[in-house]
Formats: structure tokens, sequence, C-alpha cells
């Protein structure tokens, strides 16, 4: 049951970073905090969690307020 649930993350975080391809997603990603869960996954053990979790930050850098939220982040550390 664990691996099953494990894999329907991964599937849920890839689908997430595949939307925030698309400037038109941006602001409904921003709405439901979901730069903040690819943030939160960077210090996940799971390396394809973190993988994509870099994708979708990446996919979302291009929106202005986006890039200052990571940039931000980045830099608290």
């Amino acid at each position: 049951k664990l691996k099953y649930l494990s894999g329907a993350q991964e599937q849920i975080l890839a689908n997430l970073a595949n939307f925030a391809y698309d400037p038109i997603n941006y602001e409904f990603l921003r709405t439901l905090l979901v730069i903040d869960l690819f943030l939160d996954q960077l210090s996940h053990q799971n390396t394809t969690f973190v993988q994509y979790a870099i994708g979708g930050l990446c996919n979302l850098s291009a929106g202005k307020f986006i890039a200052y939220s990571i940039s931000s982040y980045v830099l608290m550390f």
C-alpha cells in the first residue's frame, strides 16, 4: 500500500510540474501554493520527487512573482 501511495504522489507531482509549463496556469498554481509544495519537495529523500520539484520550479520561474518567491526561498538557506 505504501509503494502505491508513493507512486501516486510521484504522478501528482509530475502532473503539477507539467501544468507549470503553461503561463496560463501560473496564477492558479500560485493560489494553490504549488510553489511551496515544489520547494518543500527539494529536501525529500525520494530523488524522483526532487527532480519533479526542480522541473516544476524551472517551468514556473518565467513568472516574475514566482521567480521572486523562488529566489527568496533560496536566499533563506
